[in-house]
């Protein structure tokens, strides 16, 4: 299956949190189960010389975070854009276009990072703002719990920790570990 990964951000190039690990590892784990995985990024500006500047043609667009929240809306209703999108069924937001709601009213699915993440912010205060769209998508909503790249975050080859250690090892590389934190 050809996927279209979109996302503002993927480590090692730019990474502010969690969602740039996961754009480096899912498309990895993807890929190595034989799916034709691309990435696609904002063309920042440090990034310039290693963009592909191809035609991506994809079975699958998955967008990642309200930068990329136009996506959805743009593919479901090419190659028009209808007025219509801005309105309370559409894009708009307290009298404002949002990617975000844009992304949620128009995928044909919604992860979130666990069952109860999922749940949570279909509620205030975790919806902040956009529980009810949530709600009225919530048959499409997804909690898939996250997972590490364990060839970066295993504590034998974790370059982050002071002292490397195996299941052989695991209390007395936890203890240097944790007396190496207490001394900061």
């Amino acid at each position: 299956m050809k996927i279209l990964f979109v996302t503002p951000e993927c480590a090692p190039w730019v990474k502010t949190g969690d969602l740039g690990e996961v754009s480096a590892a899912l498309p990895k784990a993807l890929s190595e189960r034989g799916h034709d995985v691309k990435v696609l990024m904002p063309a920042y500006k440090s990034l310039q010389g290693l963009l592909d500047q191809g035609q991506v043609l994809a079975d699958i667009v998955h967008a990642n975070d309200w930068p990329t929240g136009l996506a959805p809306a743009y593919l479901s209703r090419l190659p028009d854009l209808p007025g219509e999108w801005l309105t309370m069924s559409g894009l708009e937001y307290w009298s404002q276009l949002s990617f975000m709601k844009g992304g949620l009213q128009f995928a044909d699915a919604i992860t979130t990072v666990s069952p109860n993440c999922a749940r949570e912010i279909q509620q205030e205060p975790l919806g902040v703002g956009l529980q009810g769209v949530l709600r009225d998508h919530a048959d499409r909503l997804h909690g898939i719990l996250n997972g590490i790249d364990m060839a970066v975050w295993h504590p034998a080859v974790d370059t982050f920790i002071p002292q490397r250690y195996d299941v052989s090892t695991v209390q007395t590389g936890k203890q240097a570990n944790k007396a190496a934190l207490q001394t900061h």
